[in-house]
């Protein structure tokens, strides 16, 4: 199972493609703008990258260069309705490893993607780390204090982005933006249940938790 980031404006054809992808049991994300594509691109781990060239806000191939000038290593494809070669060039010099026109057949989408995730040189990822706060992107385990804790999805994806930016302070609506998909309909109000139910499980038996509240801005994760 890989996590893949499905980037693709055309609503019918992405839910296509996340449909295809979870049917063979991959974790999927989805953008369908630019901008939001290039968030999680830099905020999230992946272990490869469907990328849509005329995605708005935010074009592919400008996202492809400023993933990869920030060091993200994760293959990446280039869906396009270009064919000239001139395309395909830039495409591929922008960092893409691999390039496939539309229309497309399903199965050479599946086996293109099966070779980059066989070339991919990231099979193991960094243990993200803060203090006694520990996460694994390959095992999705939350650990505390060394030991693994009991955790949801949703609270993985918070420790992970707190993970990413530490001694950095951000507001329930940051938080709502950059944790929960655009397209979800989630209040403060939602949020504030699943903070309180992390800090509980990251609080240790002196009382100290590392998530704390900024009164009146948000949350941080400090170092210790």
């Amino acid at each position: 199972m890989a996590k893949i980031l499905i980037a693709e404006d055309n609503e019918a054809l992405r839910q296509s493609l996340v449909n295809l992808l979870k049917d063979e049991k991959h974790q999927i994300d989805a953008a369908a703008t630019g901008d939001y594509a290039l968030e999680l691109l830099l905020n999230y781990s992946y272990d490869a990258v469907i990328l849509d060239w005329d995605l708005p806000a935010v074009p592919g191939i400008e996202i492809c260069q400023r993933y990869r000038k920030h060091g993200g290593d994760a293959p990446v494809l280039f869906l396009t309705g270009k064919t000239d070669y001139k395309s395909r060039v830039a495409g591929l010099d922008s960092g893409a490893d691999d390039y496939l026109c539309k229309p497309f057949n399903s199965d050479e989408l599946m086996a293109r993607l099966r070779a980059m995730l066989r070339r991919s040189p990231h099979k193991v990822r960094t243990v993200l780390r803060v203090g006694a706060i520990a996460y694994n992107p390959e095992s999705k385990i939350v650990y505390f204090n060394e030991e693994p804790i009991d955790v949801t999805k949703k609270e993985i994806s918070i420790v992970e982005f707190f993970l990413r930016h530490p001694n950095q302070v951000f507001s329930i609506e940051a938080i709502v933006e950059r944790v929960w998909s655009s397209e979800s309909e989630v209040s403060p109000e939602t949020v504030r249940p699943y903070i309180k139910r992390l800090r509980d499980k990251l609080t240790d038996d002196g009382g100290k938790c590392q998530l704390i509240t900024v009164h009146g801005s948000g949350y941080k994760l400090v170092e210790s």
